[in-house]
């Protein structure tokens, strides 16, 4: 009985372990579909320059920039290239031309002089070329495509914004409560849940990522600390005017004195993460 215990024991284990086995080749041969799968944003094609980048693969169009033919040997002239050239014949047989008599060498003498018989032009030699495949390369890229690497930022979906008129719809009615305190509290509380979009974000110079808020959005920075602008944001739609600045240091020198003396109802010192950390004076 201990004896096959045992062995059902270890059947037990040998099974889990191989359900780990082929969960976890199974996760990473989907891993990779995952990530090819996923979309970028920025427009571009991933593509680094290999070989065939800088091959014309077309014959009819070598690039080497040379013509094929055979080569020479060139020529310079040397001593046998000179000798006595005639340059001249005169007729001395005294005779005309008739049917009884036709001029020939003997009718004539001939005038020289010292001058080139080889009948050559002096030239360099050349080389002759036949295309090969070096004549099919470039030294730049050719494939009409642009080197780009997908960075982090080319999977934010820049498009991914809200619509301001929808926060106008949503608290049309805000001024039927007359309380200032109890507008406040209505856009607070009904912000809560709200969440940054992820899929909507920056990356600064130290590969942190900053996320899309419909509170950055409305004091157009985006991707900035929302903290502030959560409290701008309700403030305005609360309709509450409380001299709001972005800048948070400016807004906060202002004082609850300063306030009143201007006959606001209060002051709201800071909102954020959700949460009224002052509420009205």
């Amino acid at each position: 009985m201990k004896e096959k215990n045992k062995k059902r024991s270890w059947k037990q284990i040998v099974s889990i372990l191989s359900c780990i086995v082929v969960f976890c080749t199974t996760y990473a041969l989907i891993l990779p579909a995952v990530t090819l799968s996923t979309d970028t944003y920025c427009g571009k094609e991933a593509h680094t320059h290999d070989a065939e980048c800088y091959r014309e693969h077309d014959k009819s169009k070598p690039l080497c920039g040379l013509e094929e033919g055979e080569g020479s040997e060139g020529h310079t002239h040397t001593e046998d290239c000179y000798g006595n050239v005639e340059v001249g014949r005169n007729l001395i047989c005294g005779m005309e031309e008739v049917e009884g008599h036709v001029h020939d060498d003997s009718c004539y003498q001939s005038e020289f002089e010292y001058g080139l018989i080889c009948g050559k032009e002096e030239s360099e030699p050349t080389e002759g070329h036949v295309h090969n495949e070096d004549c099919y390369i470039s030294e730049t890229p050719i494939c009409g495509k642009e080197e780009h690497e997908h960075s982090r930022e080319c999977y934010s979906n820049k498009e991914d914004v809200e619509d301001p008129k929808d926060w106008e719809e949503a608290y049309k009615d805000i001024n039927k409560e007359e309380d200032a305190k109890t507008r406040i509290l209505t856009v607070a509380k009904n912000e809560v849940g709200y969440k940054e979009n992820k899929a909507n974000f920056s990356v600064d110079e130290n590969d942190a990522e900053h996320y899309y808020t419909r509170y950055g959005h409305l004091y157009e920075d985006m991707y900035g600390d929302w903290n502030n602008y959560f409290t701008g944001y309700v403030l305005k739609y609360a309709n509450v005017k409380m001299n709001f600045d972005k800048d948070i240091s400016k807004w906060q020198n202002k004082t609850i004195d300063d306030q009143k003396e201007e006959g606001e109802e209060g002051n709201v010192i800071k909102l954020g993460d959700f949460r009224l950390r002052k509420t009205l004076l």
